[in-house]
């Protein structure tokens, strides 16, 4: 990572990020990715599965990260997230990897009842939102 201002390399490493972007919050930045490969699997062959969101904060080491989502019944499929503009709404943006279509769902980052949960979008209450 680069320091825009400064230009100076940011001491930041983050591993085993795919299919991810960067949807900026406070001091940091939610993204995706999968876990690390057991020890003795091969690191570049291994399944891409349970892909999960976490939060980083600039600075701090990725064993600190703190996660955001996962679902342990779905391993296929991709989960990435965005904030809005007034970094009010961190949107999960939902995939299965078997039907067409997506699942959307919302958590509002200002109210501490919806801390540790997403509320899915009306649109998203069904199986898959087509296009």
């Amino acid at each position: 990572m680069l320091d825009l201002k400064t230009r100076q390399p940011l001491p930041d490493e983050l591993q085993w990020v795919k299919v991810s972007g960067a949807a900026w919050y406070k001091d940091g930045f939610f993204y995706s990715r999968y876990d690390a490969p057991k020890k003795g699997e091969n690191q570049l062959s291994g399944k891409n599965e349970f892909h999960k969101v976490y939060y980083h904060q600039l600075g701090k080491p990725q064993s600190t990260d703190k996660l955001v989502y996962e679902n342990p019944k779905m391993p296929l499929g991709f989960r990435t997230v965005g904030t809005t503009e007034d970094e009010r709404f961190l949107v999960l943006y939902l995939t299965d990897g078997k039907a067409d279509g997506n699942r959307l769902s919302v958590r509002d980052l200002t109210d501490p009842k919806q801390a540790n949960a997403f509320t899915p979008s009306s649109a998203a209450t069904s199986t898959t939102t087509r296009w």
